[in-house]
């Protein structure tokens, strides 16, 4: 490593600038031109950039536990990325780029009309990623307008640049179709698109993290869809492959809940709690919690359980399942009236609260009164607790 990049990590470390310096604007820059008799038309270069950029956006701005880079235009600037150009760091950070994988990509490419009338239009992109390596996209409308065309495409510049950014596009779009009783082949659906996004890569050493990622997913899907076994089966794979995620151990415990395995799921749930990364991060402790209190109310022990329900909304107060489920089991007993609070404080927090799409409790209910059966749930839209409820 040379001084540069010395200098910068040294300025990570203590904080004096952020990864999002480092990563900067231009994380991804198009060059993509237009033949002249389309840009007579309107498809301008500049519209083509913009359509791109916005649907490359929408692919992968998404809320994670595991965060994509952010689509930046070369215009903008980030507070931190700001403060490194006035510092003069721009090469420093270019030589910390180079020694760590963080380079800015650079896509390259054509827009014309094609079709035996001209009245399709072609892209072809060029471009290098750090999970797939060079790559070439070459593809043709068939009819499609600009717009639809280019979200297309974008998907799959996507696919080449942030394979897990279109693994959790792919997810939501099919948990979505489960839940509406449109999709019986989830599994197998859901398994050819991460075989493609793997077999597409470089072999690159930080693709492991994907992996595991991809395998907490494919988990969720097998839950929702009623196959316990491979559901275990993806998760324990999950944590071989990335022990420090402590996601997929969460979800695990979660399985053994709806299975009546609270031995089994207690066992879990500690070691996900005693992960580094889940015990920083509340959102995810108090998501722990609210399965451990699930263990202990499944073994009878319901004082325990609403100990652990009320150190989750401690833990975290911005969440929803812990007041929902501790509501559930004062309800249980007869307690009604403190179970309605709870019930009232779930439901503003329904407005407020993060989700990821990462964690089962995100897409999974548990039916207590069903004695903990399980449930999908498009927790995205539901808007009252009622609605939970109504679910079947």
């Amino acid at each position: 490593m040379d001084l540069g990049s010395l200098i910068v990590a040294a300025l990570l470390s203590l904080g004096l600038i952020g990864t999002d310096a480092v990563i900067n604007a231009g994380t991804i820059r198009f060059d993509i031109q237009v033949t002249d008799d389309l840009a007579k038309s309107g498809y301008t270069p500049q519209l083509v950039d913009a359509i791109m950029v916005n649907d490359l956006r929408a692919l992968v701005d998404f809320q994670s536990i595991i965060r994509p880079p952010q689509i930046r235009t070369p215009e903008e600037r980030s507070i931190v990325g700001a403060m490194a150009d006035s510092l003069n760091l721009k090469e420093v950070t270019a030589a910390f780029q180079a020694d760590f994988g963080v380079n800015t990509v650079h896509i390259t490419g054509s827009l014309m009309a094609a079709g035996k009338d001209k009245q399709d239009l072609r892209v072809i992109l060029a471009g290098n990623s750090r999970y797939t390596g060079n790559f070439l996209i070459d593809a043709t409308s068939d009819g499609q307008a600009l717009p639809v065309f280019l979200q297309d495409v974008a998907a799959e510049v996507v696919t080449r640049l942030e394979p897990y950014a279109t693994a959790v596009d792919q997810f939501n779009r099919l948990s979505r179709d489960i839940i509406a009783g449109k999709e019986n082949q989830g599994p197998a659906k859901f398994g050819a698109v991460i075989d493609h996004l793997v077999a597409s890569e470089a072999r690159q050493p930080d693709s492991d993290v994907d992996h595991a990622a991809f395998h907490n997913l494919i988990g969720l899907v097998e839950m929702m869809t009623n196959d316990p076994a491979q559901a275990e089966a993806a998760f324990k794979m999950s944590v071989m492959l990335d022990p420090r995620l402590g996601i997929p151990g969460i979800n695990l415990a979660l399985l053994y809940v709806s299975q009546h395995r609270f031995d089994d799921a207690i066992s879990a749930i500690d070691l996900a709690m005693a992960i580094p990364r889940v015990r920083r991060a509340p959102y995810l402790l108090a998501n722990a919690q609210t399965v451990r209190a699930l263990a202990l109310w499944g073994q009878g022990n319901l004082q325990g359980a609403s100990d652990e329900f009320l150190l989750a909304a401690q833990t975290y107060p911005a969440g929803m399942w812990a007041y929902f489920y501790w509501a559930e089991l004062l309800d249980s007993v007869g307690n009604k009236p403190d179970a309605a609070l709870l019930r009232g404080r779930a439901q503003h927090n329904m407005d407020i609260f993060n989700s990821y799409p990462e964690v089962a409790f995100m897409h999974i209910r548990v039916v207590t009164a069903a004695g903990f059966a399980s449930r999908p749930i498009d927790l995205t839209s539901v808007r009252h607790i009622a609605e939970i409820y109504a679910q079947p």
